[in-house]
């Protein structure tokens, strides 16, 4: 895949594409079906399939002080962009000059100016435009002037734990892992939520009880709530379950909300790394305990129940 960053430098050599357009923050399974009904189309009509992202979110330039959590770093996404066969990505920067042009400017300037797609496939939502006045009718609407097809694919529905058939989200995978609900966001994205970050020096005291954690630093991406999750990373090449602890490790009165993973059967340095955690579920909730004692028991009952499962 040909990732091109900024609209200024997008040259799809002269040809037409087939073209998507939207944030697509964690590529879940709804955002999936679009690429899936895209590439099929790009394939039939023997042109690339070219998806149109923004970055940052455009939400956090509209709403700054209330921006959308991420639940994929923006390398992550183009990479998973790339696994769901997208042939170009171009990663527009979000600023407030593009987010107010007018839909039908936008379809005119930036649709068919830098793309000249053949087809554009949308969800049932989409929204484009100053104020997202434009949408799947307007693309329709201009489809003849500008000699495109508009393809406006289902949402995915899925059974929550509570019985409730709920649409497939960006913002609703975040609700789940803002609630620990480690497996049912597995559901929605099609894979596990996988949390990046770099290892640092932490606080040593996983190790001084014999239990040594990698201390991740996470910048810009969402964490799941507090809690212990059984999850899985890879270290040169080899999958390692991992027990994954979020929480301010009360029983030591820490203040600081940490992730921290114990690579289960492993040791080495791992300081300077950068780790993909991969949550599968919650084990537990974070809990004071009244000794260090009975914190390694717990902490071994974890372990033993992880290793027991197929990660």
């Amino acid at each position: 895949m040909i990732a091109i960053q900024g609209l200024d430098n997008t040259n799809l050599d002269g040809s037409r594409c087939v073209l998507t357009i939207g944030n697509f923050d964690g590529v879940h399974v709804g955002h999936q079906r679009i690429l899936a009904t895209a590439r099929k189309k790009a394939t039939e009509r023997k042109v690339p399939l070219a998806v149109l992202t923004f970055e940052p979110h455009p939400l956090a330039i509209l709403h700054p002080n209330h921006p959308p959590e991420r639940i994929s770093t923006p390398e992550r996404k183009l990479k998973l962009l790339e696994k769901y066969d997208a042939d170009v990505a171009v990663v527009a920067q979000s600023c407030p000059s593009l987010l107010q042009i007018e839909a039908e400017t936008f379809i005119e300037t930036v649709i068919v100016a830098r793309f000249r797609p053949t087809a554009i496939v949308e969800g049932h939502n989409f929204g484009f435009g100053k104020g997202r006045r434009g949408n799947g009718e307007t693309l329709q609407e201009f489809a003849s002037r500008w000699d495109y097809e508009v393809e406006i694919v289902e949402p995915v529905m899925q059974v929550q734990d509570d019985g409730a058939e709920v649409r497939v989200s960006s913002s609703l995978v975040r609700k789940l892992l803002n609630q620990g609900n480690a497996q049912a966001a597995t559901k929605a994205l099609g894979r596990p939520f996988e949390l990046t970050g770099t290892v640092v020096e932490g606080s040593k005291r996983g190790r001084e009880i014999g239990f040594p954690t990698a201390n991740l630093l996470i910048e810009h991406q969402l964490v799941p709530a507090e809690g212990v999750y059984a999850g899985s990373t890879e270290v040169d090449g080899e999958h390692r379950a991992c027990a994954i602890s979020i929480g301010t490790t009360p029983t030591f009165d820490g203040q600081t909300r940490q992730v921290e993973a114990h690579l289960l059967d492993f040791s080495g340095d791992l300081y300077g790394r950068v780790l993909h955690l991969r949550f599968n579920r919650r084990v537990r909730e974070q809990i004071k305990f009244d000794s260090i004692e009975a914190l390694i028991s717990q902490i071994q009952t974890d372990v033993n129940k992880i290793r027991n499962m197929q990660l």
